[in-house]
C-alpha cells in the first residue's frame, strides 16, 4: 500500500455525501480500469485533485487507515485505477486549494459513468505536539476506516478538509509498530488514539483552527508498568466554552486538607464565588485545546481515593473519586473521564460555634482558636476564626461537602496516627442538601474533641 504524504484530507465517520447530479454508487469499468470525471462547485472540471480509493470495512471495526490506492486528476478532471479493489469499495476526492471534497462511503462497480461533483468543505488546521520527551516518530489525523488522512511530524502543523456533517477527528501514532508497543504495555486505546469533535456550528467554508493538541504520555518511550497505572488522564466537557484551552487541573488526595495543618497551605487557597480568588495555588496541569490533560498517577492514595477538579473563567467541576482498586490493573494510563463544569448553584453563608467541654467557647476566649474548613475531596481549605462568621461560600452543582476540624496540627497528627476514626474530630455535612432545603445559612456547632 503506497503512504504518500499530501496535505490535507479528513474528517469523516460514516455516510455518503453526493450531489443530485452524481451517480451514486457506481463507476465505469471497461478492461478492469474504474474511471470518472470530477467538477468544481461552479461546473468546471477539477485539475490535480486527490483520489482515494478504499476497501470497506465496518464502522468503527476495520483498520485505522484501510487499504487504499490512489490517483489524481488530469486538466480535464478526469482520473482512472487500473482496477478496482474490491466489488464495493469506498471512495473520495478533495482539492485542497479550492476547499472541495466529496466522499461516497460504498460504491459498486458497473458500466455507468461517474460523475463527482465537489462541494465545499470545512478546513480544520492546528498543531499536533508530543508531549513530554522529544520523539521522531510522527504522528496521524484521520477518519477510523475512511481513507482520509494526514501524517504529520512531531510537533507539526496540520490543515484538514472536513465534508459538513462530519465532526469527529482521531490522531495518534503513524507508525503501527509504536502503537502495537503501546497496545502490549496496556495503555488504553482511549489514550493511544485521541479525538476531536468539532462544534455543531461548523458548517461548509469555515476554517477552525484548534491550536495545539496534545498526545503521548509524560516521559514518551519510558517503560510502563503492567500493575498499576503510571499515569491518569481526562478531559474536561466543553460544550458551551469558546475554548478548551488553559483550564486549570488540580488532582486532590489530601481529601482532608491535613497537609495544610502540616504547613504546606501554600497548596490552598480560598476561592471566592465560584471561581478562584487572585492566581489561587499552581495547578496540576492545563487542559490542552481538547480539554485533555495527562499527569503521573497519585503514588499514595491516603484515603483509598483521589478526586480531580477543574477550574476556568466560566465555573469549576470534580470528578468522581477515583480509587486505588481503578488505578491497579488498569494499565499504563487510567483515563478518568470527562467532567462537566458545573454552574453557581446558591451561597450559604457559614457561622462556626465552638464548644469545649460541653459549654460554648465565649467570645472572650475565641480569639486564639481556630478551625479548618474546606470543601472535602477539593483544594479549598482554610483557617478561619471562630469568633465571626466565617463567610460565604459559592457552590456549584456537584459533590461538595464541607468538613470542619481543630487548627490543631500536634493533636490531629497524633489522632491520625494512633487511628482514630475521622468522624470523631471531622465535622461534615452536604451543602447540596443544605441549599435544597431552602437554607442560605448553615450554623455549624463543633465541640473541640477530648480524645487524648
Amino acid at each position: 500500500m503506497r503512504f504518500t504524504n499530501f496535505v490535507a484530507m479528513v474528517v469523516l465517520a460514516l455516510g455518503l455525501y453526493a450531489c443530485s447530479r452524481d451517480v451514486a454508487g457506481t463507476a465505469t469499468q471497461t478492461e478492469n480500469t474504474v474511471a470518472g470525471n470530477v467538477y468544481h462547485v461552479d461546473g468546471t472540471p477539477a485539475e490535480g485533485a486527490i483520489i482515494r480509493m478504499a476497501m470497506v470495512y465496518a464502522a468503527g471495526a476495520g483498520p485505522r487507515v484501510p487499504e487504499y490506492v490512489e490517483s489524481s486528476t488530469d486538466s480535464h478532471g478526469r482520473f482512472s485505477f487500473q482496477k478496482a479493489l474490491a466489488d464495493t469499495f469506498q471512495l473520495v476526492a478533495a482539492d485542497v486549494s479550492s476547499g472541495e471534497i466529496f466522499y461516497l462511503q460504498s460504491m459498486t462497480v458497473s458500466e455507468d459513468t461517474l460523475e463527482i461533483h465537489l462541494d465545499k468543505g470545512i478546513m480544520v488546521k492546528g498543531t499536533l505536539l508530543y508531549e513530554g520527551e522529544a520523539s521522531d516518530s510522527p504522528l496521524m489525523a484521520y477518519i477510523r476506516s475512511v481513507p482520509i488522512f494526514e501524517p504529520v511530524a512531531t510537533n507539526g502543523e496540520f490543515s484538514l478538509l472536513v465534508p459538513e456533517g462530519y465532526r469527529t477527528l482521531e490522531f495518534g501514532p503513524a507508525d503501527s509498530a509504536v502503537v502495537e508497543r503501546l497496545e502490549q504495555s496496556g495503555m488504553a486505546d482511549s489514550l493511544i488514539f485521541r479525538e476531536w469533535t468539532m462544534p455543531t456550528s461548523a458548517t461548509k467554508g469555515d476554517v477552525l483552527d484548534v491550536g495545539s493538541i496534545s498526545w503521548g504520555t509524560p516521559d514518551g518511550d519510558a517503560p510502563v508498568s503492567r500493575t498499576r497505572a503510571r499515569y491518569i488522564s481526562g478531559e474536561m466537557d466543553c460544550s458551551g466554552l469558546e475554548s478548551c484551552s488553559g483550564a486549570k487541573v488540580f488532582v486532590s488526595v489530601d481529601l482532608f486538607g491535613f497537609d495544610y495543618l502540616a504547613g504546606d497551605s501554600s497548596r490552598y487557597s480560598v476561592r471566592s464565588h465560584n471561581f478562584i480568588s487572585n492566581d489561587g495555588p499552581t495547578p496540576d496541569a492545563l487542559t490542552d485545546s481538547l480539554g485533555r490533560w495527562v499527569l503521573p498517577a497519585p503514588e499514595e492514595l491516603p484515603y483509598d481515593s483521589f478526586r480531580v477538579e477543574y477550574y476556568t473563567d466560566n465555573g469549576r467541576g470534580a470528578s468522581s473519586y477515583i480509587t486505588e482498586r481503578d488505578l491497579v490493573g488498569s494499565g499504563d494510563t487510567l483515563f478518568i473521564g470527562k467532567t462537566s463544569l458545573n454552574s453557581l448553584t446558591g451561597q450559604v453563608r457559614i457561622r462556626i460555634r465552638l464548644w469545649e467541654d460541653g459549654e460554648q467557647v465565649s467570645e472572650d476566649d475565641c480569639y486564639d482558636k481556630y478551625v479548618v474548613m474546606g470543601m472535602q475531596g477539593t483544594t479549598f481549605f482554610t483557617k478561619t476564626g471562630t469568633c465571626f462568621d466565617a463567610g460565604t461560600l459559592a457552590l456549584t452543582e456537584g459533590d461538595y461537602r464541607l468538613v470542619v476540624y481543630i487548627w490543631d496540627p500536634e493533636r490531629v497528627a497524633a489522632w491520625l496516627d494512633a487511628g482514630i476514626s475521622l468522624d470523631s474530630f471531622v465535622y461534615s455535612v452536604d451543602l447540596g442538601e443544605v441549599l435544597a432545603s431552602g437554607d442560605t445559612e448553615l450554623t455549624v456547632d463543633y465541640a473541640i474533641p477530648s480524645l487524648k
